[in-house]
């Protein structure tokens, strides 16, 4: 069965230990990667915990967005390190398997809108040549972002300018999604992602569906071939929607039942 990989620090709320028990009910092996091991271990969550000093150590440059807790952009150079060293296939811990992940390529990433890509289900083979000049671009000093809007990237180009080979930590800076994006188009990989079901039934801007009591336009976007179901912890949160436990009659209420977590 495919091993599975994340990182997590911090708290564990209901979606962490929903989407780690769904993982776990398919059938796939799963490490979680931490910096803070120890309280982590203590969380009871079924997966192994290993120390994320095994794959990154603490002093390397990543940490300057973990120590600002900007940790959506520390986990995505985190990922494709992991790839780099063969450690199993990336899932976001809001990844909720409908069923077991099969994978019928190296390049294991699924669309989100459009042509778009999304690394919250992430397999590169190591050694690919899209993986070693990805993780160049986005280690580079002076950081630049071709895969930025061009606005992005003129301010870019302008704080380099002015003396800031990296962005402040705060500055929104996607080497995320876009970049994902970008350079599998480059390297004519951008062919290997799944269709938007697979992965991302649901939209961010329609993440509310899935916790609503009812269930049926969360329904309606599954299909046959939905193998997960990407429940955006980051715009359930900014829309206040992760404080309370999930309606038993939603989507993720039901899953919860059956994954006997209520």
């Amino acid at each position: 069965m495919v091993q599975l990989t994340s990182y997590w620090e911090g708290p564990v709320g209901w979606m962490e230990r929903l989407c780690v028990r769904s993982m776990r009910r398919a059938g796939h092996p799963l490490t979680i990667y931490s910096y803070l091991p120890e309280a982590l271990s203590k969380e009871g969550l079924d997966a192994d915990v290993a120390d994320a000093r095994e794959i990154v150590p603490a002093e390397h440059p990543i940490n300057r967005y973990r120590e600002v807790g900007r940790y959506a952009l520390m986990s995505n150079l985190f990922r494709l390190e992991l790839q780099r060293q063969s450690r199993g296939i990336w899932v976001d811990l809001d990844c909720l398997f409908l069923k077991p992940l099969m994978p019928k390529s190296p390049y294991v990433f699924g669309r989100v809108v459009g042509p778009k890509l999304n690394g919250a289900v992430l397999g590169l083979p190591a050694g690919a040549p899209m993986v070693e000049d990805y993780m160049s671009a986005i280690t580079a000093v002076p950081l630049r972002t071709p895969w930025a809007t061009p606005r992005r990237r003129l301010w870019r180009n302008l704080e380099i300018l002015a003396g800031y080979p990296m962005p402040p930590p705060a500055v929104q800076t996607n080497i995320g999604p876009r970049a994902l994006t970008y350079f599998a188009r480059k390297h004519g990989v951008h062919t290997n992602a799944v269709a938007r079901d697979v992965f991302y039934p649901v939209g961010t801007t329609d993440a509310h569906i899935l916790v609503d009591a009812d269930d049926r336009k969360a329904r309606a976007t599954l299909t046959e071939n939905t193998v997960i179901v990407h429940l955006w912890h980051g715009q359930l949160k900014k829309v206040d929607l992760l404080r309370p436990t999930p309606p038993t009659t939603s989507l993720v209420g039901q899953a919860m039942r059956e994954n006997a977590l209520v």
